[in-house]
């Protein structure tokens, strides 16, 4: 089996990573493979996501659609060096969020979020004659992030807190009565590093490549802003504003991609990923202080599965077919501003070779899991729709 078919096949499988809702807060599902290409290669890539989540809040009202439409952009390079040393570098946007419920009557219209991400990964890779490799490299990330939530949906989450917790004093900006509360984490830079492993036999096909992804840490600089009203004094509003430098760990993980031939011209391939979501907050302490928990966090770590074939018809044209699924877990931190409890998608692409040119579309559609918790509301029979494109020049 020649190994080019090998190759399209995992443009395939690394398109449909961008095309699909995923854990916590993952976007690209931070892919590495380029460094496998062959030769001096160049890539772009762009994602359209489309979610339509909606249901009711605590008190039974239709929310209408809260997480938004979001596109994502990717790009890498990968050449070879002397000596069995080849070398990428790989732009991609690896974690994102995006929400804005409309005005309408539910306690959450107006609320709203906004996470953005870029990193920036250059990887080494050593080949050995045994068929192993092993490649590492370093990591920038920027991220920024900004969150706007009204008053009803303020009032809603210290609700939930004081009837878990039992006693107003338990919180100590309970006993005001908060209007609208709004933060903005302006952008930081943080570093990491990734490391990996691989095994191939291209004679049959087969690659299984093992990736870890460390920790990054972000110190934003936070301002957080809310007016609120003393029951001591009620006719004398005071605005808290507040900027402090908040800490955030985004979680460390593990890929593990595998492929291989199964018959002439098909390819069985598929990934596993872990990501430490469990170690996650973002902690505002103006919100803590107000509702006595985190403004996001997970109770548990992410893992998702996606298993594929695909097949190469003639010299130009290659297709696949892939489901990933997510597993459903504890509902306790969960919020409107992602009211998902598990997934499963599939991915339909095709992949278009002419001379030095590889051209690979796909879709996904993906059916998100309900979730349901009295202090969330209730979202049922939610779904996405997403596309993808990718174009490669072999230079």
């Amino acid at each position: 089996m020649k190994k080019s078919t090998l190759l399209k096949g995992a443009t395939i499988l690394t398109l449909s990573g961008t095309t699909a809702i995923a854990g916590g807060l993952d976007r690209s599902g931070q892919p590495t493979n380029i460094i496998f290409e062959e030769g001096r290669y160049l890539e772009f890539s762009v994602g359209d996501v489309n979610p339509s989540v909606n249901g009711t809040d605590p008190t039974g009202t239709a929310t209408g659609d809260g997480p938004s439409d979001y596109v994502t952009f990717g790009a890498a390079f990968r050449d070879d060096l002397k000596g069995g040393l080849s070398y990428a570098l790989i732009l991609d946007e690896p974690y994102g969020s995006d929400t804005g419920y409309p005005l309408n009557t539910s306690l959450y219209q107006g609320l709203s979020s906004d996470l953005n991400s870029e990193a920036v990964t250059a990887l080494l890779r050593m080949e050995m004659q045994s068929g192993f490799s092993v490649y590492g490299g370093l990591k920038i990330q920027r991220v920024e992030s900004e969150a706007f939530i009204p008053e009803e949906s303020f009032e809603a989450v210290v609700a939930a807190r004081l009837r878990a917790a039992g006693a107003a004093a338990a919180i100590p900006l309970a006993q005001a009565a908060i209007s609208d509360y709004t933060v903005n984490a302006s952008s930081d830079t943080g570093y990491g590093y990734v490391a990996g492993i691989a095994y191939e036999r291209p004679e049959i096909a087969m690659r299984v490549a093992l990736t870890y992804h460390s920790e990054v840490e972000h110190e934003n600089t936070t301002t957080e802003t809310l007016t609120f009203f003393n029951q001591a004094a009620p006719a004398t509003p005071s605005v808290l504003s507040r900027t402090t430098t908040v800490t955030t760990d985004f979680p460390q993980a593990f890929n593990l991609d595998f492929q291989t031939g199964i018959a002439a011209d098909t390819l069985l391939f598929g990934r596993i990923r872990w990501a430490e979501y469990s170690d996650f907050t973002l902690d505002p302490p103006a919100y803590r202080a107000a509702t006595g928990r985190a403004l996001a966090s997970f109770s548990e770590d992410a893992w998702s599965y996606q298993l594929g074939i695909g097949r190469r018809f003639n010299e130009n044209w290659s297709a696949a077919f892939s489901v990933s699924y997510e597993e459903e877990g504890p509902t306790t931190t969960a919020s409107a501003l992602s009211p998902v409890n598990g997934r499963i998608g599939y991915t339909l692409g095709a992949t278009y070779t002419l001379d030095n040119m590889r051209i690979t579309g796909g879709i996904n559609y993906t059916d998100l899991g309900d979730l349901s918790t009295t202090s969330t509301g209730t979202f049922r029979d939610n779904d996405s729709l997403s596309f993808g494109l990718r174009i490669g020049f072999q230079l």
